[in-house]
This record gives C-alpha cells, sequence and structure tokens, in this order.
C-alpha cells in the first residue's frame, strides 16, 4: 500500500534542508542555495541522479564565478546564463538566483520556494509536488513586481549523473543540433550544425552524440537542437542499470533545449545536464539578437511546467 509523501527537515553540509519524498523518489532543497535541488534518488533502483559537490559547500554569493562553487545538483538559471547587460542592469554568471537564498514553505505535501531578482524587479516562484508514485512535478510562476517591460531567460540545470552506459534520448524528430561554445577544441565555431545522433567529424569519421565518456577525456559541449524544431521532452536511459528518467515541460512561449555534457572538465565525474530554456540561446543579447526571448509586463504573472518521471526498464 502507497503512503503519502512526506516532508520533512533535515541539514546537508551545515545548510537546513527540505525532504520530499514518497515510497519511490526522495528529492532534496536548499533554500539558502538558491533552492538547490540537491538530491533526486530512485529508491527502486537505489540510484542517486543528482552530482555531488566536489569542493566545500558554502554559502554563495552574488556575482560570484558559476564553476568556483561546489558544482552540484540542480539550479535555476535566471535571467540569463552568460554574463551579460541590459540597459544599464548588469547580470552575473548564470544569471541571479543560483547564488541568492530563496524563501521556502511547506504547503501539505508541497515544497514552494520563491527567489527574488536584483537586477531585475521579479519573483521567480518553484512549486515541487508529486502527480504519481514515480513522477515530481515543478509548477514555475515569474512575476514582474517592477514599472517596466524585460526580457528573460530561465533554463532548468539539472547536473544528471552520467557513465559510458548512459544514452541521451531526444525524439525521433531531431536530426540535428547546434554547437554554441566558440572555438570548441571538437566542435569548432558556435553556429555549427552536427547530425544527430550521429555527427560525421573531420578529425574522426563518426561521433555518437548520444552517449557520454568518461571523466578521464576531459572534455565538455553545448548544443542546442535547432530553434525551429521545438521539443517538449528529453531523458537518459542508464542501460547498465536499466533506471531512466524523463522531463517533460509545457508551457505558452517557446521551450528551447540546451545539451550540457561535461566529461571531467569542470566535473569531477561525468555529468549530463538537460536544459529546457525559455531562450535561444545562453545569453540575453545573443537571445535579442534572434529575437528568441520572451518578455514580462509590468504586473504580468507567466506560468509553466516541467514534470520529472524515473523509471526501469
Amino acid at each position: 500500500m502507497a503512503h503519502e509523501p512526506v516532508v520533512s527537515l533535515t541539514k546537508w553540509h551545515g545548510f537546513e534542508a527540505y525532504s520530499l519524498e514518497n515510497d519511490r523518489i526522495l528529492t532534496q532543497i536548499v533554500p539558502r542555495l538558491g533552492a538547490k535541488i540537491i538530491s533526486l534518488y530512485d529508491k527502486r533502483s537505489e540510484r542517486e541522479w543528482l552530482a555531488p559537490p566536489i569542493r566545500p559547500v558554502k554559502q554563495t554569493e552574488y556575482g560570484q564565478s558559476f564553476v568556483d562553487q561546489d558544482m552540484s545538483g540542480w539550479d535555476e538559471l535566471f535571467p540569463t546564463i552568460l554574463p551579460c547587460e541590459w540597459e544599464g542592469h548588469s547580470f552575473p554568471d548564470h544569471g541571479e538566483v543560483w547564488s541568492t537564498p530563496w524563501q521556502t514553505e511547506v504547503q501539505g505535501s508541497a515544497l514552494i520556494s520563491e527567489g527574488k531578482g536584483t537586477g531585475f524587479p521579479y519573483v521567480l516562484s518553484r512549486k515541487m509536488a508529486f502527480t504519481s508514485i514515480n513522477r515530481l512535478k515543478f509548477e514555475y510562476t515569474l512575476s514582474n513586481e517592477g514599472d517596466f517591460r524585460f526580457p528573460w531567460l530561465w533554463a532548468a540545470h539539472p547536473q544528471f549523473l552520467a557513465d559510458e552506459s548512459t544514452e541521451i534520448v531526444l525524439p525521433a524528430t531531431i536530426k540535428k543540433v547546434i554547437n554554441v561554445v566558440e572555438n570548441d577544441p571538437v566542435f569548432g565555431r558556435s553556429g555549427q550544425i552536427y547530425d544527430w545522433p550521429v555527427a560525421m567529424m573531420p578529425t574522426v569519421e563518426r561521433l555518437r552524440l548520444t552517449r557520454a565518456k568518461s571523466p578521464e577525456v576531459r572534455q565538455c559541449r553545448k548544443f542546442y537542437t535547432p530553434p525551429d524544431s521545438l521539443i517538449q521532452w528529453a531523458g537518459l536511459l542508464h542501460h547498465s542499470s536499466g533506471s531512466t528518467l524523463w522531463l517533460r515541460w509545457k508551457a505558452d512561449f517557446p521551450i528551447y533545449f540546451g545539451l550540457w555534457v561535461d566529461e571531467g572538465y569542470y566535473q569531477k565525474t561525468t555529468v549530463v545536464a538537460l536544459e529546457p530554456s525559455s531562450a535561444y540561446y545562453d545569453g540575453l543579447q545573443i537571445a535579442l539578437a534572434q529575437n528568441r526571448v520572451p518578455w514580462i509586463e509590468p504586473g504580468q504573472k507567466i506560468d509553466w511546467t516541467l514534470e520529472i518521471e524515473l523509471d526501469q526498464r
């Protein structure tokens, strides 16, 4: 017989954390670290999906470099990924909200967290609750509390643990991906298009982009699916254990999809980040130049959802 979800308080590296769990899944967040999600644990397979810290966990401060921090878990990125400026407003590396404390409250068997803007006058809210034994839903709300409209980029940044048994799964409609890292030693200039799932490379004949490699290769890559080919889900399949993870999202505005793979470049382990994003791509200035970024009006509220499903083959 299934039990009701349970919310409890705990500690993580000295920080107050909240646990939300049912019979199948345990997840934990740390409000003071941008409501970072530090655990997504599948009890059935005994698999932890999120990367652990690689450095001592410390209180983050506004404007710090993202990759100099502990590099664990799942962060919310807003209102940019790359550092940028817009009409006198400056935004740091990976945005504002990952490095600032959020407020979290318990509402029944749900966790509601709110982060407030520094450069822009906004509130970003995330409600986490189970919708079934193996599905966890995030309900996001962005509120403009100011008197001017502004563009915004939200992206999920979950650093999922991966290895050579991990396969990245995208809809069959995706036949191409776009490199967005400038002067990448493997993939070249930003904007270079590659076949998916197998790319023809100048240095090697074929490269299977769906598979992760050992952290010993010390490489990383960032792709986006084509901005005119929007998708609504992505997943990971761990062949050795049979564990699967699926992300699905819904919004009344275009959601683009970024794929970050770190094979020992910044991380000590291999991680794959499935990154639905409201803008294309990575920086406000880049997205504005392509007219692929949403705007929010004074007093407006904008909602969207993301759902995680953990399963077994």
